[in-house]
């Protein structure tokens, strides 16, 4: 991985900072990485919990749609305002 993740839990926060377009396709192959690892250790994970925030001002890189892949599906992550961390 080589943006940040945070692990509390059983919950995972993935952060980079997007200034350029290579920022996004780094983000993009973290999110890949990630699912690849879930489905090598077969952890379950809630492709509807992902959630994709933006944090500061908006610019053309918030445009950028995300996914995960399971097989044929692509899910698109969520854009939210605001998430919850633990329930808090």
């Amino acid at each position: 991985m080589k943006s940040t993740i945070y692990l509390v839990a059983d919950d995972a926060k993935i952060f980079r900072s997007i200034n350029d377009p290579e920022d996004t396709k780094i983000l993009q192959s973290d999110l890949d990485k990630l699912q690849e690892w879930s489905t090598t250790w077969l952890l379950k994970c809630h492709r509807d919990k992902y959630k994709r925030m933006t944090i500061g001002r908006q610019t053309e890189n918030t445009k950028v749609t995300y996914t995960l892949n399971k097989g044929d599906t692509i899910h698109q992550l969520e854009n939210v305002d605001q998430e919850r961390i633990l329930g808090l």
